[in-house]
């Protein structure tokens, strides 16, 4: 059975000054330079912290960090125009976009380099603010005569609401030894801290700011499990066109 959730799609980013996006199997994020404001979206990521989290952030910048963007952006520019092609299945690579210009590049280019300089100050630390995302915490339940079962949060963690629909058919689990198992399809989706249904499998399930979706697993047993990685899509905010781009990410069995 392949547990690899759907490939995520774009965000349209054709608005920003700069943009890159880095893409790859078990990696899609992407900032934004828009005005005088820096936008970060991070949907799969490979190690933490992403890995456990997902959705949209807002990058604090100063105007030294915002022209160096502007120099990758300048760069781009002057190059001479390549084809738009992925670098391959297997290889990280970065959508570089300003104005007309566009152009994949390899992790490993002088380009691409450039990029890892002037982006990381700017993902270091607290940096990026949540603005709606969500992290995901996993706990294992016991209860009388029944193997554990898993309780998975979805914690609101930014300043808007987070609305999600899951992918219940890639619900991983993973061992100690990185052995993996699907869970059977659940029933229902998340509940808030009262009870009430907030959903995510037949219909969006919007979590307020602040606040928790809980996912119940009553059919998944969760003796020796380590790890579980679930997938969904996520509602992007900032200033882009309306999307909802595929998110995959994981968290450690409390």
């Amino acid at each position: 059975m392949d547990a690899t959730p759907p490939a995520p799609a774009d965000l349209d980013l054709s608005g920003a000054t700069f943009s890159v996006t880095w893409r790859a199997s078990g990696t899609h994020q992407a900032l934004a330079l828009m005005a005088d404001d820096v936008w970060f979206w991070s949907f799969v990521a490979p190690s933490p912290p992403w890995s456990g989290s997902v959705g949209s952030f807002r990058c604090e910048s100063t105007e030294r960090e915002r022209a160096a963007l502007l120099d990758i952006a300048n760069r781009l520019g002057g190059e001479p125009a390549r084809p738009e092609e992925h670098p391959g299945t297997g290889h990280l690579g970065l959508l570089l976009a300003a104005g007309a210009h566009r152009a994949w590049v390899d992790a490993g280019s002088d380009l691409a380099s450039g990029v890892q300089r002037a982006t990381a100050p700017l993902l270091a630390g607290e940096r990026p603010r949540p603005v709606s995302a969500v992290r995901l915490r996993a706990d294992v339940m016991t209860f009388p005569g029944l193997p554990p079962l898993l309780g998975l949060g979805f914690d609101s963690i930014g300043t808007e609401p987070s609305t999600v629909r899951l992918d219940a058919d890639h619900i991983v689990l993973v061992g100690p030894d990185g052995d993996w198992r699907t869970v059977p399809r659940p029933r229902m989706g998340l509940v808030d801290g009262d009870g009430a249904l907030l959903d995510g499998l037949y219909q969006a399930a919007t979590v307020p700011a602040g606040e928790v979706g809980v996912w119940t697993l009553a059919e998944a047993d969760a003796t020796g499990v380590r790890r579980v990685v679930v997938s969904g899509t996520i509602d992007a905010a900032g200033p882009v066109p309306a999307a909802s781009p595929a998110f995959a990410m994981s968290a450690d069995i409390a």
